[in-house]
């Protein structure tokens, strides 16, 4: 039995447009998933979300299945496999971004040494965007064989959210590292301190030249690392600037990322220095 929907009905929602949109969805998340692992994988958040995006590849491929037999055959029956593909595709897709946001929160709340204010104002978001995914996700679950036409519009609702999740997410990603990164200094520079007393106290003055010397160098990596992390501080402000133009976003996120990342470098370099004196100060 042949059953064929006008064209803006079927060929225009099934032509891969929407998962367009979700395809973006899944580049913010890759991009920030890889900073959830240390220490986060025991957490039940992290297997959640990789259940939920497994889910997503399996049933996408059921789902471009389902929409090419129906605009092949147009049957009845090729239709309503492609209604219940498509919708649950769609539940899928909120599922994984609902646990994706699950995940950031979590990281966020414990994460040291992220901004109060801004660990505020993120998580609130993160919880109202929550809560939003729960009410689009219990909307389609609700529905009985919609047509084609609703299921579009109500992934268009999570399509117009897509730069702003983008742009959330990416700001919570940078915030986190920050966090982290601020933490790694504060530490440095506290025990930096502390070597710089011990050393003072030492009788042997040939060997305290020497490791004061060790002590300017990791005082001065302690220095470089921060103003690395002022550098990105600065960065993160354009995200709301930029919240419209998705390439300009990955960018600014992959620039705060590199000023991090060298920093991080630094951080390491001068806690080599700390390891060297620590060891020669057991040895005095």
């Amino acid at each position: 039995m042949s059953y064929q929907l006008p064209v803006t009905s079927h060929q225009s929602f099934f032509s891969g447009r929407w998962l367009l949109a979700a395809g973006c969805f899944f580049l913010l998340l890759a991009a920030g998933c890889w900073l959830l692992a240390a220490n986060s994988f025991a957490q039940n958040e992290f297997p959640d979300y990789q259940f939920q995006y497994e889910k997503y590849r399996e049933e996408h491929d059921s789902y471009l299945d389902a929409r090419n037999k129906y605009l092949e055959y147009e049957t009845l029956t090729s239709k309503n496999e492609a209604v219940t593909a498509t919708k649950q595709i769609l539940i899928r897709r909120a599922q994984v971004l609902r646990a994706y946001f699950i995940l950031l929160k979590r990281r966020l709340n414990t994460t040291p040494s992220v901004v109060t204010e801004e660990k505020t104002r993120l998580s609130g978001y993160l919880d109202e965007e929550i809560g939003w995914l729960d009410d689009h996700i219990e909307e389609i679950e609700s529905l009985t064989n919609p047509p084609l036409t609703q299921l579009l519009e109500i992934s268009k609702r999570l399509e117009r959210k897509a730069l702003e999740y983008r742009s959330q997410a990416y700001q919570t990603v940078s915030h986190i590292l920050l966090g982290k990164s601020r933490a790694i200094s504060s530490e440095q520079t506290a025990i930096n301190v502390l070597l710089e007393e011990e050393v003072s106290e030492s009788k042997d003055a040939t060997a305290a030249s020497s490791l004061k010397n060790w002590i300017a160098e990791a005082k001065n990596n302690a220095y470089w690392g921060s103003q690395a992390i002022e550098r990105a501080e600065i960065l993160v402000p354009g995200f709301d600037r930029l919240k419209r133009r998705t390439d300009e976003l990955v960018k600014l996120l992959s620039k705060i990322q590199a000023e991090l990342e060298a920093g991080k470098r630094l951080f390491e370099k001068g806690i080599e220095f700390q390891y060297e004196i620590i060891n020669a100060l057991k040895k005095d």
